[in-house]
């Protein structure tokens, strides 16, 4: 049979969705807590089986199921899932999320986070500063590096951070500081070369300041989305007999970024999103969206989803 084309597609015959096991109603990640999602049925990160390869299953049919991968937009355990092997052989996944429009072509930016941290001197900071080394003047001078870069990095590069440990009181020069630096792109390969300036300008706040560094690149990195668009005009298709129309196209300029884009380099993958603002205007990461999420009407919209996935299913199995 013909598969669901895709480059380089590894030999197999199955179709999953991404199961979410995160059911709080905020998520917490390194002590914070993502406002406004839940990974509920509400949020539509309800597992939905698709085609349970079972001793029932009528003849022909190839096999699906659902996967588990929680905490998907800081720890990434797709990636983790991906790179052992998880998702080898499979001929397509589909993951569907609230959010502000209906979209198919879901777009995602490449990410990787660091830790940035400094070593000073400690000192009093009226009596003998020049004795000290301050820790926290090299992190205020990675932020003005960086947007003093801001211009050749270019409209697909998005950076930000915060300093997460400044010192402990203001008459002491801060012999410890660290920041927490989320770097963006519109693809992984533009993603590394920002990557390489950003450490750059750590070491360059390093040498003015005297303060020791050290930095930390988080565990996964997570990959732009490649899109299928035979699957896409699959989903098109169901959501428009479900009475979901007016798609929007995906801007990928202005998104976020999920693991599901690391799963899109190794089989093809629907990323849809299904718009709430009729709900309210709420955004995904706004505290407002926990009431849309256990709304009716986001209810609603997982029936929707799960007829839409299932019927995308029976498509991909069908050619």
């Amino acid at each position: 049979r013909r598969r669901v084309h895709h480059p380089g597609l590894p030999g197999g015959g199955a179709l999953y969705h991404p199961r979410h096991l995160r059911k709080n109603r905020g998520q917490r990640h390194r002590g914070r807590q993502q406002h406004g999602r839940r990974h509920g049925p509400g949020g539509l990160r309800h597992p939905l089986r698709l085609l349970s390869g079972h001793k029932n299953q009528a003849p022909g049919l190839r096999p699906g199921g659902h996967i588990g991968t929680p905490s998907e937009e800081k720890s990434g355990s797709k990636i983790t899932l991906a790179e052992k092997g998880a998702f080898n052989g499979i001929d397509a996944v589909l993951q569907m999320h609230l959010g502000r429009e209906n979209c198919v072509d879901t777009t995602a930016l490449a990410m990787t986070d660091y830790v940035f941290e400094f070593y000073g001197k400690a000192a009093h900071a009226a009596k003998e500063p020049e004795n000290g080394i301050n820790a926290l003047d090299a992190c205020h001078l990675v932020m003005a590096g960086i947007n003093a870069m801001r211009q050749q990095f270019g409209p697909g590069v998005k950076i930000h951070e915060t300093i997460t440990n400044g010192g402990q009181t203001p008459n002491i020069i801060p012999e410890y500081s660290s920041m927490w630096i989320f770097i963006r792109a519109v693809n992984k390969d533009i993603l590394e070369k920002a990557v390489e300036r950003i450490v750059n300008i750590g070491k360059g706040a390093s040498l003015m300041t005297s303060a020791g560094f050290r930095f930390k690149r988080a565990q996964n990195t997570f990959y732009d989305i490649k899109h299928n668009k035979e699957l896409d005009n699959f989903m098109e298709t169901n959501l428009a007999k479900l009475g979901i129309t007016g798609l929007k196209e995906g801007d990928k300029y202005n998104c976020e970024s999920t693991d599901i884009g690391n799963v899109s380099y190794i089989c093809p993958t629907c990323y849809t999103t299904l718009g709430t603002t009729h709900i309210s205007d709420a955004g995904v990461h706004e505290q407002g969206f926990i009431e849309v999420a256990g709304s009716g009407g986001a209810k609603k919209l997982l029936h929707i989803a799960a007829k839409a996935m299932a019927m995308t299913a029976l498509d991909v199995i069908s050619i």
